[in-house]
């Protein structure tokens, strides 16, 4: 019994194995597709989104920065000034 499951789960393994390989002409036609592009051209899109979130992470990085030290260069109010 268990020779067979064992000989069962090969054969289905080597299919399997067999299955996955293109030959040259279905992966050129692969490259060629339109899904193959479409998919090409959304992850150039996704990268230079994620260029522009880190350079616009870097000027929120340095707007804060600022604000902090503007921030610390005020003097501090006085109990006087907030009733105003």
């Amino acid at each position: 019994m268990r020779f067979r499951i064992a000989a069962m789960v090969a054969l289905l393994a080597f299919g399997l194995d067999a299955c996955r390989r293109d030959s040259d002409a279905e992966r050129k036609h692969d490259v060629d597709s339109a899904a193959y592009k479409a998919g090409k051209a959304a992850h150039q899109l996704a990268d230079e989104t994620q260029e522009a979130a880190k350079k616009a992470g870097r000027k929120l990085d340095e707007a804060a920065k600022s604000a902090k030290e503007g921030w610390k260069d005020t003097p501090p109010k006085t109990k006087d000034q907030d009733k105003r």
